[in-house]
C-alpha cells in the first residue's frame, strides 16, 4: 500500500514495510480488509485474502471467481496485537494468469482502529 486516506498514530509507512499495519500500543484492534478482483476474461480460481499476524496467517476469505465479473472479497475481525506487532493481508489467486486488482474509490483497502486496552 503506497497511500493512505488517513494514519492518526503512525500505524504505517509509505517508504517501508508498506503492506503492515503496526500497533502503536499492547491492546485490541478492529481491521478490515477488502480486494476488489477484476476478472476480465479470466476467471480467477479460489481468490483468497490472507490477514496475517506477525508473518502468520490468522485469518483467511475465500471468494469464487467467474470470468467476465468483479468480486469483493471482504474480511474483518478483532485481533490482539502487543506493541510493535503487526498484521498485514496478502492476495492469492490460481487462474494461472495474472488478475487486476481495482483500487477506484476505495474498491480495495485495509483498514485498523484501535479498541483499547
Amino acid at each position: 500500500f503506497d497511500t493512505e486516506t488517513f494514519d492518526t498514530n503512525s500505524y504505517h509507512s509509505t517508504v517501508t514495510n508498506t503492506s503492515r499495519l503496526t500497533a502503536p500500543a499492547t491492546g485490541y484492534y478492529f481491521f478490515e480488509a477488502q480486494i476488489n478482483w477484476d476478472y476480465g476474461a479470466t476467471a480467477a480460481n479460489n481468490p483468497i485474502l490472507r490477514v496475517k499476524k506477525n508473518g502468520s496467517i490468522y485469518q483467511v476469505a475465500n471468494d469464487t471467481g467467474t470470468a467476465n465479473r468483479s468480486v469483493c472479497t471482504p474480511t474483518s475481525g478483532v485481533v490482539q496485537l502487543n506493541v510493535n506487532d503487526y498484521i498485514e493481508i496478502e492476495v492469492r489467486q490460481d487462474s494461472g494468469g495474472n488478475v487486476t486488482i481495482l483500487n477506484a474509490n476505495g474498491a480495495t483497502n485495509f483498514t485498523i482502529y484501535s479498541l483499547g486496552a
